[in-house]
């Protein structure tokens, strides 16, 4: 079988003529995962878009070819210790917090009867934050094992396994209140389509929040190893207005997140309307030059100069400093020749991660 991979019009405007390459790191822990999706190849590939600077996986598989791999289920391979839901409800906790706080306030969704509906709702724990606040909650969700962990353990019954495309609507043409989705789009090769699909879905004057990895604004290396062959996609807050404007969504607010020590780094929230005023992308376009430039130069300097505080996973700190709580930090500080020793020590461990 020959790999999938085939050139692609740039995913938001359009074009084919010209594309500017960006470096990425040789890492690519996913592609192995692809099979024969990505057969004979070791490293993805990544362009800004000549015409509107968007950034985008190019070549990549076809369409076909990722709709039937995650109609498999094969992205999530099931661990033995993977759905302990105790240990999953902690390290969720303060990651999907963030999201219902952006959209309760920014949004008018203050109280009352609300529902809401997740793209790629995964194991269903960003849902979960909502139900706990009464409100009717719905997902789509592609990955069989993980349908059932939400549906059973979370008890969130109205999470279904299948496919999003512009096609899609609820049980009973159902309208909800809310559209959320939390590191899915970044995964969608039919941005448009998907987003058409969703808008099926919600009620005129309803809000749509989607929150992706990001590039921009980074402060660690990890938003480079976002750009692997398991994402399509990289966004800041023009592009995705980009992808929203032209279909009547109207973008309320929007920030970067860079949270040492939550396993939450380059990440961008923004929260949307239906108003359904219709803008021309063109508004939105950056400059392709300067995009290149970004990613290839200033985005790995600001991660450099970042790297001690946001540089690496709260896991990674902990290994780094060798400290279990900041409290013990602060014992540290009382005796500088002992923590001068200490962070000696693990300052080559740190050059090497980086570099």
């Amino acid at each position: 079988m020959q790999s999938s991979i085939v050139l692609v019009p740039c995913p938001l405007c359009g074009n084919t003529q010209k594309f500017l390459a960006l470096n990425i790191p040789d890492k690519d822990e996913h592609i192995a995962l692809y099979g024969d999706v990505y057969k004979g190849i070791t490293k993805s590939e990544w362009k800004a878009c000549g015409t509107c600077g968007f950034v985008h996986q190019n070549p990549r598989p076809t369409l076909k070819a990722l709709n039937e791999y995650y109609a498999d289920s094969k992205y999530h391979i099931p661990r033995d210790d993977e759905f302990n839901v105790e240990e999953l409800n902690e390290i969720y906790k303060n990651c999907y917090n963030l999201n219902v706080e952006h959209v309760l306030k920014n949004s008018e969704t203050k109280s009352g009867s609300l529902s809401v509906l997740d793209l790629g709702c995964g194991l269903g724990y960003a849902l979960n934050k909502f139900k706990q606040l009464g409100w009717d909650c719905f997902g789509i969700e592609p990955d069989a094992n993980r349908v059932s962990f939400a549906q059973n353990k979370l008890g969130l019954k109205n999470v279904t396994q299948g496919l999003i495309d512009e096609k899609l609507v609820l049980p009973n043409n159902k309208k909800v209140d809310l559209i959320i989705s939390h590191h899915a789009y970044e995964h969608f090769a039919d941005l448009k389509n998907v987003t058409i699909g969703a808008l099926n879905c919600l009620k005129p004057g309803g809000y749509f929040f989607v929150r992706v990895p990001t590039y921009f604004k980074n402060r660690s290396k990890m938003s480079l190893y976002y750009m692997n062959s398991a994402h399509y996609s990289m966004f800041t807050h023009k592009s995705l207005s980009q992808l929203l404007a032209p279909l009547g969504l109207e973008t309320l607010s929007y920030e970067y997140k860079n949270l040492p020590g939550m396993a939450v780094t380059d990440d961008l929230l923004l929260l949307a309307k239906f108003t359904g005023n219709k803008k021309d992308a063109k508004f939105y376009f950056s400059v392709p030059e300067k995009v290149q430039f970004y990613v290839n130069v200033i985005n790995p300097l600001r991660s450099f100069l970042f790297a001690p505080i946001y540089g690496v996973m709260y896991r990674e700190i902990l290994i780094f400093l060798n400290l279990p709580t900041l409290k013990t930090f602060k014992n540290y500080l009382r005796n500088p020749k002992l923590l001068s020793q200490k962070l000696g020590n693990r300052f080559y461990k740190m050059y090497k991660f980086i570099f």
